[in-house]
């Protein structure tokens, strides 16, 4: 007489898979162990055709973006288990950029970045150099400054700086009330609003940069400050 039995073997070895991004195409891999059968032996498998067979791994691949893994695990016995893994290499390279700034109108603005290898900035034609680290601001508005970072390996972020354009000073100009006549030969001029004054025509002033210069013309003249 003869009898069969049917029997199952199942293989109780129970690891997760988890990441830890290192740059946009670098990656440490880890099986983390939590219960069951301890592997003795291991191999991961990338989709760029290349495998390892260390826990953990660090592994850089050729391109940014979604990658598959896949990991097979060998227990003393050499029963094996195997599992896969999608590793999003989401990562922005840390660009670190001056801060932001107020100019007056017509003037330019320092800009600098730091962190890339090389760098490009927008809008281009509102600095001295898109492509360098540290370039001129010559804004004709309030406006933002990005810049785009790449290192040697291709990875890339991005940061920005605002440069505001100051108001002028609101002047008030007036004068002393007197005219000029054959005994009073000269005037008292007065000025406000501002830090600095620049009287022209100068020749008639006794000091072209005071706010309340004495001017003494020889005939009709208009005079202003800036």
């Amino acid at each position: 007489d003869t009898m069969s039995y049917t029997f199952t073997l199942t293989l109780d070895m129970h690891y997760t898979i988890s990441d830890s991004i290192i740059n946009c195409k670098t990656a440490k891999l880890d099986a983390i162990y939590s219960s069951g059968d301890t592997a003795a032996l291991s191999a991961w498998y990338f989709d760029d055709g290349t495998s390892a067979a260390t826990i953990p791994v660090v592994h850089r691949f050729p391109t940014t973006g979604t990658h598959n893994v896949g990991l097979l695990l060998t227990n003393s016995l050499g029963c094996t288990d195997s599992m896969t893994y999608t590793a999003d290499l989401v990562y922005s390279l840390p660009i670190t950029v001056s801060n932001d700034t107020e100019i007056c109108k017509n003037a330019q603005a320092q800009l600098n970045a730091w962190g890339a290898n090389t760098y490009v900035w927008s809008p281009a034609d509102k600095v001295s150099d898109a492509t360098i680290a540290n370039p001129l601001a010559k804004p004709d508005a309030t406006m933002w400054f990005v810049v785009t970072g790449t290192d040697t390996i291709g990875c890339t972020g991005k940061d920005s700086v605002l440069v505001s354009i100051l108001p002028g000073p609101y002047m008030s100009v007036s004068s002393d009330g007197k005219d000029i006549t054959c005994t009073n030969t000269s005037v008292r001029l007065f000025a406000s609003g501002a830090m600095k004054y620049l009287w022209r025509p100068a020749m008639y002033c006794d000091d072209s940069t005071s706010n309340s210069p004495l001017v003494s013309p020889d005939t009709t003249t208009t005079f202003y400050v800036t």
